[in-house]
């Protein structure tokens, strides 16, 4: 069986608080229906001497959804330019378990509050599969490929923010905006960067593969750049 998995990442601050933070997130989404405003969530625990802090989602969500909420240790000395180094939010669930539609309704809103750099709807089968080729890649380049440094798969359902369409795309998020409106099912500018809904249709995971080239083929059509 296929399973999905949303993913939110945001390049954390050594000028951050990881509390605070916390309770600007929650603050924003709280406007949203039961499960999504998180409600339930308690209280953060404290870091302590951890790199990381993770509160686990699935009680939230309920059966056959499961889903953590990580914030990482801030520091001037530890922190790098790598995903690594992400605060990050996945959930994870089976086809039917959440609609699609109900993803594109309350993305926007989480991408705004955990003040994303991107966030994607993964097949876990096709992104488990990408791995071997990743690897290779990022270990070629040496650049983060599918984290701050570029984009490996176009999914079904992405936002990548202004310097994630730079680093990834050589285009600004309106260039790519301009290069797709009209040609998925919808696309706007969100929280400085670019939301693309490819589908909201169930796909099978070979349609779902599909998607990557169909659109970087409408990218390169238009700017002959990547």
């Amino acid at each position: 069986m296929d399973k999905y998995k949303l993913e939110l990442r945001h390049r954390a601050l050594a000028t951050e608080f990881i509390p605070e933070r916390h309770e600007r997130f929650l603050a924003k989404i709280a406007g949203l229906d039961s499960p999504w405003n998180l409600a339930g969530i308690g209280p953060l625990p404290d870091i302590g001497s951890e790199l990381l802090v993770t509160v686990a989602l699935g009680k939230i969500f309920g059966v056959g959804v499961k889903g953590r909420l990580t914030y990482v240790y801030r520091s001037v000395g530890y922190l790098e330019d790598n995903a690594q180094y992400d605060d990050s939010l996945f959930i994870e669930f089976a086809p039917g378990d959440i609609s699609i539609d109900k993803i594109i309704e309350i993305l926007p809103v989480y991408i705004s509050g955990f003040e994303c750099y991107r966030a994607t709807l993964h097949n876990w089968a096709v992104t488990r599969s990408d791995w071997p080729g990743l690897v290779e890649a990022c270990d070629k380049t040496g650049r983060d490929l599918n984290g701050r440094d570029g984009v490996y798969r176009i999914n079904v359902i992405n936002y990548f923010d202004r310097e994630l369409c730079k680093r990834a795309f050589l285009l600004s998020p309106e260039e790519i905006f301009e290069r797709l409106d009209g040609k998925v099912q919808s696309v706007s500018l969100v929280h400085d960067g670019i939301f693309m809904v490819y589908s909201s249709k169930e796909l099978n995971r070979h349609q779902f593969q599909g998607v990557d080239s169909v659109v970087r083929s409408l990218l390169e059509k238009e700017s002959g750049r990547l």
